[in-house]
């Protein structure tokens, strides 16, 4: 039988829901319960065993349906952008080498576990680490696990590739970063020279690693390298040491990431107040001028504190020296205007805390240093700073940095991201400048956001003329690499016409004024807003605490005027800002603050009258730090979902990151970003519903901020699943459902929860829930044989939505579960000769022949430096050391397969991993890397895929790909594999690799009749009954066949009295 609705060559190896719509594991409606495993035949036990397979995973976490992204979907790294496809089966054997050696892997399970299964799989011996997108994850295996038992949880499983762990621009010394070397002598290094120089370097070790261990430090100290700081948001470390030896670091088990230190970053260079409100703020009936409100100003250096503007507000904590920069745009945000009263910033009674970026006591340093932004922050935070502002960046166009660095997202952009969380003693509502490149070298329009501004958490502010809010010639445009929207919003940062910029305190005197333009001037124009809005909330809600820095950012968004086209865009974010409209949204009420975890929902209401012309919802998260090795940056997925009295769904403003220029669309979910807004115009009057789904939350639960035009009230009626759905149900084996109801403002009609359930196509059964009285309710989908399905659904009613469905497409779209499991037959791992065989005209090692080998490449000219599974041995072609010229010369070079037996009952599966790499050389992306595969012993063949000559695949990478050997040729014992390499064009470099055959089948077998426990075997009678009662009455685990396992209750019989209703094949 063949599993329905799998993606092979080309997607992501998954259950889908197929042409049927039917929800199984990949769907992202829910998390995955294990309950696989092998089926027994024969009377007890077979009960027994199904008791085992059903707490195998028990997992219980609330679930609702979700309609998300795959969780299955590839993992995208950063090194070469290639994609890492999920294989069909899980691999035992890297599960078994990884407990083994205590090596951490890339692990996928069958869908993105809860906090709470987290915790449950690290319980039996699983430490997932950082996330890899959807399901996906660095993981470590202990010696311990029940490797048995984790199998059916995994979708996948394979070896960290160290090419994966290191940026490009260190393995490509074409790219290395002028600013990352720091020397080309080192006495007592004779390895040091202009070829292998010393390099700084941020280094992020596992999240079960100390970074700032002794042992940390030993680590480094033995590739010649030292620590000169620590990154505690991110666990890492900044090093300088070799080149060589950085390279050879990153292979370390311990070490996750290694990247190329940001260059130094740099500061970014009276009508703003009017613009932006902070006039009437400052006026009755607000009287806001953010008094008691703590600031910090991270700049290039520190401010002039004796400025008559600061009227002694200011520390000074550091010595990093005075400059006029940080004295303007600290006075933009709290000064005065002792001096000239027109010239006051924006929050004229603030307190101001003033330091400088990478001053470590002994002088600077020559790159970006987090861990000095760390201590800076964690200081300003003790002394009781709630906001920041950061006028500084890399300037990547200005100082000539390659355009590449435009849109990044790394070490130092995830640190931003934690500090905002509490990673340095407490959490900060952080605003940053978006950065002038626009003009500089690296384009005029989109695609210009230097890092660190692409960091997700943090309120980038573009720059405006502050008299006609009129776009600058120099902000910078997202959107990021990933292609999340930036800046968030918009502030006066210059003038067009007037004094030609903003004017605020300069340093030559404690009366001097300076004018300046720049998204330097734009942020702490912002900055000095959210002081008054700090200072309004605080008066208006005591009890509550600190508004939280995506709190923070949905009130400047709901206050902000937008501009330019409809909805939010890469020139303003979401608009140019105001205070008055902010203070006057905050004291609405109409906002909260939720958390949601994976598979879960947090569900509201609003109400709209015939009268209001626009209904307006945001949300905003303050996602954990993204992981660096992969893309995109975001971590926690989270969904808007608005359905409008006539049950219609409004859906959140998106843009085209490959069209920015063209205006947002409100057509479909975002799954990138960590805002998202509907807005609907001329809405209908009643009642509307509101969800934050947790469409994947690999690392929550997370919270999040939401505010509407009306007000928020509870949801309606929903249902949420106790049960975990497999993407696999063993032949005969029922399944326990269990439900709740979360009523909100709403009732649940008594009796109306009902389980819609069928083992075959054609109509569902209904079987109405058991209520425990508590709020759960539970029910059983009986067993299928082989050539049937598990399809369910779950219906209730509520006084107030009427009929509601989980699924919310119910019959049309159950949850569904395959019958049947998978068993691997074959594994070829190269580590002996098996009878593969070479041929075409490359004819040696030189000219680039497949030989099997241990590879011996370092990656700099696309080769591989490892093998796939780790086992040692793999083909490549032509094995040389690293950097040598081996690759295919002049011609092609063909590896083709012994016999393989694919004529096994069940459906053939064939799994392989490939390296290709055309990408190096003066004329890249010119020839293609062909598979085909033969079921006449290679009389005739028939393509497989064509990888190239550009686009993924062609830039390096191990890439396992798994194909259903029927939809090429007929299953037959004489299947061959072929894989070409070639050589057609002058000056190309191409490079492959091979590894890692398995041959699995989708089976099936009928287990017999789980509810036959005595003789006469093959017949129900009261035998069987009282059978069952003696292995209850006695409370053995055979008889424990439903949740709560471990306790033995009316749910139990339940559920035997339906295996038994069930009857025997």
């Amino acid at each position: 039988m063949r599993p329905r609705g799998p993606f092979w060559v080309g997607g992501a190896v998954g259950f889908s829901g197929g042409s049927d719509d039917r929800f199984s594991v990949g769907s992202s409606w829910l998390g995955f319960v294990l309950r696989g495993g092998v089926g027994h035949r024969i009377s007890r036990k077979a009960l027994l065993m199904g008791r085992k397979i059903a707490s195998a995973g028990a997992f219980a976490s609330v679930l609702f349906g979700l309609a998300g992204a795959a969780s299955a979907a590839p993992v995208v790294w950063k090194n070469q952008g290639a994609m890492l496809r999920a294989e069909t089966m899980p691999s035992a054997e890297v599960l078994r080498l990884g407990a083994a050696e205590g090596t951490r892997v890339v692990l996928t399970l069958g869908e993105t576990p809860t906090a709470a299964e987290r915790e449950r799989l690290a319980a039996s011996g699983v430490t997932l680490l950082a996330p890899l997108g959807g399901s996906s994850y660095f993981a470590r295996i202990d010696a311990s696990a029940d490797i048995a038992a984790l199998s059916p949880r995994v979708s996948s499983a394979s070896r960290v590739r160290p090419e994966h762990k290191i940026h490009s621009r260190f393995l490509n010394d074409a790219e290395l970063p002028a600013h990352a070397v720091l020397a080309t002598v080192r006495s007592d290094l004779a390895s040091v020279s202009a070829e292998n120089p010393i390099v700084g370097a941020y280094v992020v070790m596992h999240k079960d690693v100390d970074a700032a261990s002794p042992e940390m430090d030993a680590l480094v100290a033995a590739h010649d390298g030292v620590v000169r700081d620590t990154v505690q948001s991110v666990n890492g470390l900044v090093v300088e040491m070799p080149l060589d030896q950085l390279r050879r670091l990153a292979a370390d088990d311990r070490v996750q990431w290694v990247e190329p230190p940001l260059p130094r970053m740099g500061t970014y260079n009276d009508s703003n107040r009017a613009r932006v409100q902070a006039n009437e703020a400052q006026a009755a009936p607000y009287n806001l001028d953010g008094s008691g409100v703590s600031v910090f100003v991270y700049d290039g250096a520190y401010a002039r504190a004796s400025h008559n503007d600061f009227g002694g507000r200011m520390t000074v904590i550091d010595s990093s020296g005075q400059a006029n920069h940080a004295t303007h745009v600290a006075g933009t945000i709290g000064g005065d205007g002792a001096v000239v009263f027109n010239n006051r910033g924006m929050a004229p009674g603030v307190t101001l805390i003033s330091s400088g970026f990478e001053y470590d006591g002994s002088g600077t340093f020559l790159y970006t240093n987090p861990g000095d932004a760390e201590n800076d922050y964690a200081m300003a935070i003790s002394m009781g700073a709630r906001i920041s502002n950061n006028s500084i960046g890399s300037n990547v166009a200005p100082n000539g940095f390659p355009c590449s660095y435009e849109g990044d997202y790394g070490v130092m952009a995830a640190t931003i991201d934690n500090m905002v969380r509490g990673s340095v003693g407490g959490p900060i509502t952080i605003f940053w400048a978006a950065g002038n490149e626009r003009g500089y070298g690296c384009g005029n329009t989109y695609f210009t956001s230097p890092p660190p501004g692409n960091n997700k958490n943090a309120i980038t502010v573009g720059a405006l003329n502050s008299n006609n809010d009129t776009m600058t010639s120099f902000s910078s445009w997202g959107p990021s690499d990933d292609g999340r929207i930036r800046p968030v919003i918009a502030a006066p940062g210059c003038q067009s016409g007037g004094d030609g910029g903003v004017t605020s305190t300069g340093s030559s005197s404690n009366t001097a004024y300076s004018t300046l333009c720049g998204t330097s001037m734009a942020s702490p124009t912002a900055a000095g807003v959210g002081a008054l809005v700090l200072e309004d909330f605080r008066n208006m809600y005591p009890s509550w605490g600190d508004p939280s820095n995506q709190l923070m950012k949905v009130f400047m968004i709901m206050g902000a005027e937008d501009i330019m086209n409809p909805g939010p865009d890469c020139q303003v974010g979401y608009g140019s800002i105001r205070a008055v409209n902010s203070v006057d949204f905050v004291r609405t009420g109409n906002w909260d603050e939720e958390t949601v975890d994976h598979g879960g929902a947090s569900t509201f209401t609003t109400n709209v009258s015939a009268s209001d012309p626009q209904l307006k919802i945001t949300i905003a998260w303050d996602d954990p730090a993204g992981t660096p090795n992969v893309l995109p940056a975001l971590v926690n997925d989270l969904d808007l979902v608005v359905i409008d009295p006539n049950g219609v769904r409004h859906y959140p403003w998106t843009i085209n990151p490959a069209d920015p220029g063209a205006p947002a669309v409100r057509t479909q979910e975002d799954h990138l970003n960590n805002i998202e807004q509907v807005v609907v115009d001329n809405p209908a009057p009643g009642t509307w519903q509101i969800e934050v789904r947790g469409t994947s939350v690999p690392q929550g639960p997370q919270s999040f901020a939401i505010a509407s035009t009306g007000p928020i009230g509870e949801g309606y009626l929903a249902i949420g699943l106790l049960t975990e759905v497999p993407a696999l149900q063993l032949p005969g084996t029922p399944l326990a459902v269990e439900a709740v109801a979360f009523e909100g403002i709403d009732s649940l009609v008594p009796g109306s929860m009902t389980l819609h359930y069928r083992t075959a196509d054609g109509p569902f059964t209904s079987l109405p829930m058991s209520d425990n009285g508590l709020g759960g309710f539970s029910g059983v989908v009986p067993g299928a044989a082989c050539a049937g399905l598990m399809d369910f659904y779950i219906t209730a009613e509520g006084e107030l939505a009427g009929l509601v469905s989980l699924p919310p497409a119910g019959a049309d779209g159950p949850f569904h579960a395959d019958i049947g499991a998978f068993d691997t037959v074959f594994v070829e791992d190269f580590q002996t000769d098996t009878g593969w065989t070479v041929s075409g005209n490359a004819t040696s090692a030189a000219t680039g022949r497949w030989e099997r080998a241990i590879p011996g490449g370092d990656g700099s000219r696309g080769d591989p430096a490892d093998d796939y599974d780790g086992s040692g041995f793999c083909y490549v072609t032509g094995n040389g050391g690293p950097g040598s010229n081996t690759d295919v010369d002049g011609g092609n070079t063909i590896l083709t397969s012994p016999a393989l037996d694919t004529s096994g009952a069940g459906d053939a599966f064939i799994t392989y991993a490939r390296w290709y790499s055309n990408t190096a050389g003066a004329a890249p992306n010119a020839d293609v890397f062909t598979v085909e595969i033969s079921n006449d012993n290679g009389g005739t063949w028939s393509v497989v895929e064509v990888v190239g000559p550009s686009g993924p695949g062609t830039g390096g990478g191990w890439l396992p790909q798994t194909i259903r050997v029927a939809d090429y040729v007929a299953p037959s014992s004489q299947v061959r594999l072929r894989f070409t390499a070639e050589d057609a064009g002058d000056g190309s470099v191409i490079e492959a690799g091979v590894d890692a055959i398995d041959i699995t089948y989708f089976v099936c077998e009928d287990t017999g009749c789980p509810a036959d426990l005595a003789e006469p075997f093959g017949t129900l009678n009261i035998f069987d009954i009282q059978a069952y009662i003696g292995l209850y009455n006695v409370q053995d685990p055979a008889a424990d066949l439903a949740a709560p396992f471990g306790q033995f209750n009316i749910f139990d019989i339940q559920e035997y009295i339906g295996l038994y209703n069930q009857g025997c094949p």
